[in-house]
């Protein structure tokens, strides 16, 4: 997903935290947390629960005051300054849209705060209303609507008020798997439209390598990696993130030098996979092939199904190691607990210029 330039709204400012620290008691939440974010970028703060992630987008918007460190919205200082003197707006896990007015009237709410004139309100109203898809709620309460709805109406109440940077509190959490997939998709499309510079908080994994253009995972107040989601996938930084994000096998190959590993009965160039310092090798399971052989190297202990693809769980010849194989699942039908196979590399992984510690949960 590239950077994203409105259709409609404001021109987008950039935003940075600098040397921002929190600390609650004798609770450090934040240590000195560099970040910044571009014009119109759609940036995800993902991260486990009590990582910082929240508490940062409390921070940004005026909710909690910083310990130390600055925050900075386009070219002014806004560190200071209350939640409702910095132009931002948030979407909260829960809605929070006030139960005994319309749909129509929560988006109107902000405008009428800010004094717009009546007519103007109007019009803004009915064209945030087709920007969510809601055109015919309008008049709707509420408790009338569904949850995916009353996010969406939130979504558009936020974003009546032209805010510099979007805030999205754990925006689809509350929402069940189908709808959230679905509303997922139209907030990046929303996104692309507007072009409002746009921070989201979630500990969906998923949710922040499909939606934004650059994620921050954070780890114990620190972020441990910024980059793009093909970036955090592929090439993940040393311990937590690459234990933390998706799944990854690690290996001890036969044998090693300083230009060829040996694995999986094959040899391969050392670039072409990632190593650890103390001589591991780290694969995703997409990265791995099976081959029928009925004397393999492997033997299929376990099979799941995950809709379009299959996850076998093979244990390795020599009985220390084993790894998960990710396969479409149209190919895998014929696979059966108790067969032996042989595991190679599907395709020559990317190569790497870190050698990874060790430290942070990569697991088989």
């Amino acid at each position: 997903m590239n950077s994203h330039y409105p259709v409609q709204g404001p021109t987008p400012e950039g935003l940075s935290l600098t040397g921002v620290s929190k600390t609650y008691g004798d609770k450090t939440v934040l240590r000195a947390i560099d970040l910044d974010v571009r014009p119109g970028e759609l940036v995800s703060l993902l991260g486990p629960s009590g990582c910082g992630k929240s508490t940062a987008l409390k921070i940004i918007g005026g909710f909690e005051r910083a310990d130390a460190g600055r925050v900075t919205i386009g070219n002014t200082d806004v560190t200071q300054l209350p939640a409702r003197s910095r132009g931002t707006g948030i979407v909260f896990q829960q809605y929070s849209l006030f139960p005994h007015i319309t749909a129509a009237q929560n988006i109107e709410f902000g405008l009428k705060v800010q004094r717009m004139a009546r007519p103007e309100r109007r019009s803004r109203v009915e064209e945030l209303l087709a920007l969510v898809g809601l055109e015919e709620h309008g008049a709707k309460y509420p408790h009338q609507l569904s949850g995916g709805q009353q996010q969406r109406i939130a979504l558009a109440r936020a974003l009546a008020v032209a805010p510099r940077v979007l805030l999205l509190d754990e925006p689809l959490s509350a929402l069940d798997a189908l709808v959230r997939e679905r509303l997922r998709e139209e907030i990046v499309r929303i996104h692309r439209e507007r072009g409002t510079t746009t921070i989201m908080v979630t500990h969906d994994q998923e949710e922040a390598l499909a939606m934004a253009d650059r994620v921050a995972v954070m780890n114990e107040g620190r972020i441990a990696q910024f980059d793009t989601p093909q970036a955090i996938y592929r090439s993940p930084e040393p311990g937590f993130v690459a234990g933390f994000i998706g799944v990854m096998n690690r290996v001890t190959p036969r044998f090693i030098t300083s230009t060829e590993v040996r694995l999986f009965g094959s040899t391969v160039p050392r670039a072409s996979v990632t190593v650890t310092a103390d001589g591991a090798v780290l694969m995703r399971p997409e990265d791995l092939e099976l081959t029928s052989q009925i004397d393999g190297g492997g033997l299929v202990t376990d099979i799941t199904l995950r809709g379009g693809l299959t996850s076998a769980t093979v244990m390795l010849a020599d009985l220390e190691h084993s790894v998960r194989v990710d396969l479409p699942t149209s190919r895998a039908t014929a696979l059966r607990t108790g067969d032996r196979v042989r595991v190679t590399l599907a395709r020559p992984m990317e190569s790497s210029t870190r050698v990874l510690a060790t430290e942070g949960g990569v697991h088989a």
